[in-house]
């Protein structure tokens, strides 16, 4: 919904609006915490700004999951940062294990984490990608996991553009029909 809002407000390319113009989820968990959920909450005040309900948004999380690791399809997720947006999205797989009984679904086949974070401190929202998240079943065992340790403003970019390079502008990726929001609930 607020990604089609900001459409809407003349602002087409942002992550959001293009997202929800292809009907890809984007969960905002830690939305409140920052300047984001200020601007958001002024907004709100100032005018019909559309509802963000973080329990749905979990609810829809882990619906999704549900479908990819029962399928055996399983997931691959970009994780822009670490802290509560990671452990959110990896805490679903988690949540799936336990609705089907502590069955052994499939749970992210491919993770790449851009943090400036590190264990040391305890900051990486849910541990390193390519182990405590494995041995916690957030990880599939033998997924392909990349953590780079940079600036997400700086790395994001450069990642983007490098793709952009490899691929070209015409790139269209041959892909499975996408899972709709409508089929999962």
């Amino acid at each position: 919904e607020l990604g089609l809002w900001l459409d809407a407000k003349g602002f087409p390319k942002s992550i959001l609006a293009t997202a929800a113009r292809r009907q890809v989820p984007v969960f905002c968990c830690g939305l409140p915490d920052g300047p984001i959920g200020e601007g958001y909450s002024t907004s709100a005040k100032a005018e019909q700004a559309p509802v963000v309900d973080f329990f749905k948004d979990y609810r829809i999380a882990t619906d999704i999951m549900d479908v990819a690791m029962m399928s055996k399809r399983g997931t691959s997720v970009v994780f822009l940062g670490g802290g509560v947006p990671k452990d959110f999205l990896q805490i679903t797989a988690t949540s799936v294990r336990t609705r089907h009984g502590n069955a052994d679904p499939t749970p992210h086949k491919a993770s790449i984490q851009i943090t400036t974070d590190n264990t040391v401190y305890g900051g990486l929202g849910g541990a390193t990608l390519a182990t405590e998240c494995i041995s916690w079943g957030k990880e599939a065992h033998g997924s392909d996991n990349v953590m780079c340790f940079a600036d997400v403003t700086i790395a994001l970019p450069i990642i983007c553009q490098g793709l952009f390079e490899h691929f070209g502008r015409g790139h269209r990726r041959e892909q499975p029909r996408p899972l709709k929001l409508a089929e999962i609930f």
